[in-house]
C-alpha cells in the first residue's frame, strides 16, 4: 500500500458516516486534497447536513452521486479511467449494500469507503 494512502486512512479508522461531516464524497475530496494535491473549489461541490440535502446537492450536478461526482471531477481536470487501470490513492465508486459510495483505492484491488461503523473495504 502507497504511505500516502495509509497516512490518509489512519485517521478515518473508527470515524462514522455522517452527512455533511464526514461522507464518502467529504472523504474523496480529502482524499484528492491529501494524497494528490488536488483541490475542488467548496462552489462545486455544495454544502449539506443532512441526507436530503445530499441528495439535493448531488442532484445540482447529474442524476445520481456518481455522475455528479465525474461532472465535477471533470471541472479540475480528472479524467474517469477504467477499473483495470485505477492505482492505489486513485478516488472509485463502489456498490456498498446497493447504494452508490466513493471510495479511494488502497491497492490494486481493493476500495476503501467511510461507512456507518468505519471504513469498509
Amino acid at each position: 500500500m502507497n504511505s500516502a494512502v495509509q497516512s490518509f486512512l489512519l485517521p478515518y479508522k473508527r470515524q462514522t458516516f455522517r452527512y455533511g461531516r464526514s461522507d464518502c464524497a467529504l472523504f474523496s475530496l480529502a482524499a484528492l486534497r491529501e494524497i494528490w494535491d488536488v483541490h475542488i473549489p467548496p462552489e462545486e461541490i455544495g454544502k449539506w447536513a443532512t441526507k436530503k440535502q445530499a441528495l439535493t446537492a448531488t442532484q445540482a450536478h447529474g442524476e445520481g452521486l456518481y455522475e455528479a461526482a465525474c461532472k465535477v471531477a471533470s471541472k479540475v481536470g480528472l479524467v474517469y479511467v477504467y477499473t483495470p487501470l485505477l492505482q492505489c490513492g486513485d478516488i472509485a465508486a463502489a456498490n456498498v449494500s446497493g447504494r452508490v459510495c466513493l471510495g479511494v483505492m488502497e491497492n490494486a484491488s481493493d476500495i476503501v469507503c467511510l461507512g456507518a461503523m468505519g471504513l469498509i473495504r
